[in-house]
């Protein structure tokens, strides 16, 4: 029986009608500053604003946070007794691992622009059809997301939209093509969704991988095409 668990410098610059912080390349990857938009507060360690880059490809030059995903009180201990033989029954997300932390999400590529002049030229990436990213589950039975999320300390079932209409103006030098991505920065876990008696041994068990959305987010790109 497993052990139970008893009861977280750019070279495209983006024009946008916003103010937000910026962290400093040295901060996060080098050459990708991250920038934090919509009064989001940057509340991430060095190593988690490396995350938010390091796995990116050569092509982005910075990622805008535009929304950031509520927080969950995680689970405390549910022991009922103080030998600790008693629990609270119920479900639980057990033997978790986070086996992926802040990691880009596409929903879309935003239209591309390529500079073709002498100047620098500054043009909106948009998306033509509206797009979602959502929480997801794979799993062999059904759970509850309140769950999940009582162990990963955030609402992991939550989505994003893009629309239409929220296209981000870039600045696009000379000989170079730019872009937009639009899409999340998701957590991904794994572990057991667990049924725990009252005497604290289990019952039904079953392997549930979960991933969603911990921000809303875009990566900005540029490539010389000349």
């Amino acid at each position: 029986m497993r052990s139970f668990k008893v009861i977280s410098t750019s070279v495209l610059a983006l024009t946008m009608a916003f103010t937000g912080t910026i962290v400093s390349a040295a901060d996060a990857s080098p050459d990708i500053p991250v920038h934090f938009a919509n009064g989001v507060k940057n509340d991430l360690s060095p190593q988690e604003l490396k995350s938010l880059t390091k796995n990116l490809p050569p092509t982005a030059t910075n990622v805008t946070i535009m929304e950031s995903t509520s927080r969950v009180d995680k689970k405390v201990s549910s022991k009922i007794a103080p030998s600790g033989n008693a629990c609270e029954p119920g479900y639980s997300y057990t033997d978790t691992t986070k086996t992926g932390s802040y990691v880009f999400k596409l929903a879309e590529a935003g239209s591309r622009y390529i500079n073709r002049t002498g100047s620098n030229i500054t043009f909106t990436s948009t998306i033509g059809t509206a797009k979602t990213i959502s929480g997801e589950g794979s799993a062999k039975g059904e759970f509850d997301w309140k769950v999940i999320e009582a162990e990963v300390g955030f609402k992991i079932s939550g989505s994003y939209t893009w629309t239409t209409s929220e296209g981000i103006s870039v600045t696009v030098r000379p000989q170079y093509q730019g872009w937009i991505d639009y899409g999340t920065s998701n957590d991904y876990w794994s572990g057991y969704y667990t049924y725990v008696r009252s005497d604290c041994t289990e019952g039904s068990s079953f392997f549930l991988k979960v991933n969603g959305p911990r921000y809303k987010a875009t990566v900005a790109h540029e490539t010389r095409v000349y």
